[in-house]
């Protein structure tokens, strides 16, 4: 009857024992995995993110009515040869504003 009991007994504990190492094993084969694999899915998911981001900044752009002449004079001497470029900066810094603003709001 003793035994069949430590025979029991020392099945179970071959179980547990097998069963603890293949945890063992399979949680340091899937910290290999994961080892080799995030740094590719960090480059495709910073891509994506700036992908999606200038998907965002282009709409918020495309929606602002962006006239250049606004911005740009250009000034030209009697033969057409260009003698001066102005920007208009408070122009320029307005229409940076609404597009920040516009791309926030899409975002």
């Amino acid at each position: 009857m003793k035994k069949r009991k430590r025979d029991r007994n020392r099945r179970w504990l071959v179980l547990l024992v097998v069963i603890a190492v293949l945890g063992w094993l399979g949680n340091r084969t899937l910290s290999q995995i994961n080892a080799l694999l995030k740094p590719h899915v960090e480059k495709v998911a910073a891509s994506e993110v700036r992908n999606a981001a200038s998907a965002v900044i282009k709409r918020a752009v495309d929606s602002l009515q962006l006239e250049t002449e606004d911005l740009i004079r250009i000034e030209r001497d009697t033969q057409g040869n260009i003698t001066d470029i102005i920007y208009d900066t408070q122009q320029m810094n307005e229409l940076m504003s609404r597009s920040l603003d516009a791309a926030q709001e899409s975002l």
